[in-house]
This record gives C-alpha cells, sequence and structure tokens, in this order.
C-alpha cells in the first residue's frame, strides 16, 4: 500500500478505507491537522487542513472534497 496521511481525507481517505491502489501517484494528499499548511516533497503535495474541513464519512464526500482541493 503506498504510504498515506495518518488522518487522511480526500482520495487518501478513500484509498486507506477501501484498500485502493492507485494506477499512478496520487498528486495530492490530504490530511487534517492543527493548522493549514503545505508541503512539497518528492514532486509530491502534502496538504493540511484544521478540523473544520473534515468531510462527512460518505465516499462522495471525500470524493468531492479531493476534487475541489485538486489543481
Amino acid at each position: 500500500m503506498i504510504e498515506l496521511p495518518n488522518d487522511p481525507i480526500g482520495a487518501a481517505w478513500l484509498a486507506q478505507k477501501y484498500q485502493l491502489l492507485p494506477i499512478g501517484r496520487l498528486p495530492v494528499h490530504s490530511q487534517i491537522g492543527g493548522r493549514r499548511a503545505t508541503q512539497i516533497s518528492n514532486g509530491g503535495r502534502l496538504e493540511t487542513y484544521p478540523e473544520a474541513m473534515r468531510s462527512s464519512v460518505e465516499p462522495a464526500a471525500h470524493l468531492q472534497f479531493h476534487h475541489a482541493n485538486t489543481e
């Protein structure tokens, strides 16, 4: 399995919840953390959002979050 954040949201949450392996690398991993931050490393991006941004537990909400927060 790919390395995912500890408290994922969006596509990373879907990958963890359903044990999905994407065909390619996810361009963005998103997680819940203390404050908003962006980390870029090895061509990937880790976005950290505050608790208020957490999606509901519905898969569609995480898919919408991913599409809204990926460029």
